[in-house]
């Protein structure tokens, strides 16, 4: 059967009933009955029970029986690799998990000249270590390092290190191969050669093993499991068969037999160890444990690595946060000090060129940048009510703004956020498009043929190079500049806040003043009126000292007028959706530790499930917080963090030891400003507002804001509850 184009991406390869030839399937029951098998079991395993029967001393061979009654006495029991004989002794291994309350034996042939496991264990160790060594060299060299280690365990004729990249595609980065094989490496591959159900189970199944690809699959009877009606669910099989387009891919390509070890980062499938071979290959259970246990350390490194350059790249973008936070704070002029921080703004987020708007004033680097393009981007987030707008390709993602022609040329991807006000505040990043050469492993785009069911897929033919000029897209921006882009919105909120303090103050002053002044004019306009009644004034004389005075009511009540118009009102929006909090919170405390590695912070949290929130308005309150903790607390005691679920209601705590000496009383946080917080030497460039924000956001969230003082620590608790409905403003 052919996958229809429209059903590729949804083909359900883990429910095939189809298991590779050169091992044997039974499955069995919680009680023991047998309720399914592979057709080939009796040819391979000897006598095996019959549908719907318990296994007895006349099936298997006795370690298989033990095992498997071990394995359904014990459900939690972890035995894999079980070496035991079928038919006409030949060797094979059992391993054995569960599936939909079905217990899955398979066992899987050994090759007669397998090494011992300990063979294996002492090249996986060794591996390791290298990989150790290795671990603060650059991506390439790690790379190289596990795919050398991983052909010398295996044997295969090529291994690859493959990339995913942020479009889907993959890059061949690293490769080990017989000398007489064409080279892949730095070769690109489309998204569709791995589908992305394919991509899940690489996540779910850490290692998938093809032994021959020229075999045909094995049926498995029968085709449903009685007790539910469906296919035996192979996600976790070992002997689950292959997708026939990835049989037909693979053929295309001249390989016999293959193996792929997922590397998953931060739970994500980041890449690929993939081995070929040009002829059947059957890879040995302990082979194939000791190459996952290399590619998970490989990913720990990795994941390592990344942490450590994300931590790099967040203090560098935190002291250019402080520089930008100081410009704005010492000048009375936010437009005026956007603009001198222009510097620290392109160091924030590395572009070709930068806007900056405060309505429809303009400051453009360079600044011929053309001055209609930045506003029609302004005006386009102000009309689809966006705070934040990031696209590498304006004419893929918003073709409304396709074709900004500016000083950069043609601009083609675009980071930009925006505060909502009057006048509203625009900061648009711009990236000129970059033409890039992709060397394909030959053409990408989609084959079809036509068939009875109607068009389908097949996979390409050639895997020469292939050469491609991609337009349209700029370089990629990736999450430390979305982190760069928060923090620089959280100072400008901080910004907006202080202005509306200032207008507040002044549009009181003008109150009185007003009370003052317009008495003045009015009681003038009294007296010219009475004297012009007692023939005191003439008539000329009089109407000139009346309209002075209205004219100057009419000054000092357009002022005021005008003053109003200016006022400012923040509003934090929100995007209010179900989030599974423990992982973000654990993200947000590890990047606070990763970004301050001589702070201590001990974390507790339990089980919190789901809860309706803005995931980044929380982890931007929890990161003020956690500041605050920094800034006010004493750092010879750990800040505390705990957070726990009772009921609706989740709770995040985070506490800090009060230094000595220092005051400390709860109280509501109604007011943005706190004097004290900028004479804090430790707090130099902060404005003071990190709690105001906190409450603002947990307020918008229909929560709460607690603060305790308990002995000699204080400790403030976000309080949220999973029934709240949120108006998504918070004013």
């Amino acid at each position: 059967m052919h996958s229809t184009i429209e059903n590729c991406d949804l083909e359900s390869i883990h429910a095939l009933g189809l298991i590779q030839a050169h091992g044997a399937l039974v499955a069995f029951d919680r009680a023991g009955l047998t309720v399914a098998r592979s057709v080939n079991a009796t040819s391979l395993l000897g006598h095996v029970p019959d549908l719907g029967m318990k296994m007895s001393d006349a099936h298997f061979d006795q370690t298989a029986r033990e095992a498997i009654a071990r394995r359904l006495a014990q459900p939690e029991l972890l035995e894999e690799g079980v070496p035991c004989f079928g038919a006409h002794h030949r060797r094979f291994e059992l391993a054995m998990h569960w599936s939909d309350g079905l217990l899955i034996a398979e066992w899987e042939a050994k090759p007669l000249s397998a090494p011992p496991t300990t063979h294996y264990a002492n090249l996986v160790q060794q591996s390791i270590q290298q990989l150790q060594r290795s671990a603060a060299s650059s991506l390439a060299q790690l790379l190289q390092v596990a795919t050398d280690a991983i052909r010398m365990l295996t044997g295969f004729d090529r291994v690859m290190a493959y990339q995913f990249l942020p479009d889907g595609s993959g890059s061949v980065n690293a490769e080990s191969k017989r000398a007489q094989l064409a080279s892949y490496l730095y070769l690109r591959y489309p998204a569709g050669d791995i589908p992305a159900q394919a991509r899940r189970f690489y996540v779910l199944n850490p290692i998938r093993h093809i032994a021959n690809v020229g075999e045909a699959p094995v049926p498995i009877e029968p085709v449903t499991v009685p007790a539910n009606g469906k296919p035996l669910d192979l996600t976790h099989s070992i002997l689950r068969s292959v997708s026939p387009i990835h049989i037909e891919y693979l053929k295309n390509m001249g390989v016999a037999a293959s193996m792929s070890v997922s590397i998953v980062v931060d739970g994500k499938l980041w890449g690929l160890i993939a081995c070929h071979h040009m002829e059947p290959r059957s890879v040995p259970h302990a082979v194939r444990v000791s190459c996952t246990v290399l590619t998970q350390v490989l990913s720990i490194t990795v994941e390592r690595n990344e942490l450590s350059q994300r931590s790099i790249a967040e203090r560098r973008i935190d002291d250019l946060r402080g520089q930008v936070a100081n410009a704005l704070a010492s000048s009375e002029d936010a437009t005026a000090a956007l603009l001198a921080a222009n510097d620290a703004m392109r160091g924030l987020i590395g572009c070709d060129a930068l806007s900056v708007l405060m309505g429809q004033r303009v400051g453009s680097f360079p600044a011929n940048l053309d001055r209609a393009a930045a506003i029609k981007v302004a005006d386009y987030m102000s009309d689809h009510h966006q705070d934040l707008l990031v696209t590498d390709s304006i004419s893929r993602d918003v073709p409304e703004l396709d074709g900004l022609l500016t000083e950069i040329n043609h601009a083609s991807g675009i980071l930009a956020i925006q505060l909502s006000g009057t006048p509203a505040i625009t900061i648009i990043w711009w990236r000129a498009e970059l033409v890039e050469t992709v060397h394909w492993a030959g053409q990408p785009d989609k084959l079809t043929a036509s068939g009875t069911h109607g068009e389908y897929l097949r996979p390409r033919k050639s895997f020469e190079v292939w050469k491609e000029t991609v337009r349209g897209s700029s370089r990629a921006w990736d999450a430390t500049d979305r982190f760069a882009s928060r923090e620089l919105k959280a100072i400008l909120q901080e910004v907006a806040l202080d202005h509306i303090r200032v207008a507040e103050r002044e549009r009181a002053a003008l109150l009185a003043i007003m009370g003052h002044d317009l008495r003045d004019p009015l009681q003038a306009i009294d007296m010219v009126v009475t004297l012009m009644g007692r023939g005191l004034v003439s008539n000329a004389d009089g109407v000139k000292r009346i309209e002075y005075s209205s004219q100057r009511m009419q000054s000092l009540i357009a002022y005021i007028l005008d003053v109003s118009r200016l006022r400012t009102g923040v509003g934090l929006a929100m995007d209010v959706r179900s989030v599974t909090l423990a992982p973000l919170l654990y993200a947000t405390f590890e990047r606070a530790q990763q970004a301050h590695p001589g702070v201590e912070m001990t974390v507790e949290i339990g089980d919190l499930a789901d809860c309706p929130v803005d995931g980044d308005r929380l982890v931007q309150a929890l990161s003020n917080l956690l500041s605050n903790a920094r800034h006010h607390g004493d750092m010879r005691f750990p800040i505390h963090v705990s957070a726990s679920r009772s009921g609706t209601q989740c709770r995040i705590a985070i506490t800090n030891r009060i230094p000595a000496g220092a005051s400390f009383t709860p109280g509501p946080m109604t007011s943005p400003f706190n004097v004290t917080s900028s004479r804090n030497p430790r707090n130099k460039t902060g404005l003071g507002l990190g709690l105001y924000i906190a409450n603002a956001i947990t307020l918008g969230l229909g929560g709460a804001l607690e603060v305790d003082r308990i002995s000699d620590d204080a400790r403030f608790t976000i309080v949220l509850n999973d029934n709240a409905s949120s108006t998504g403003t918070d004013r």
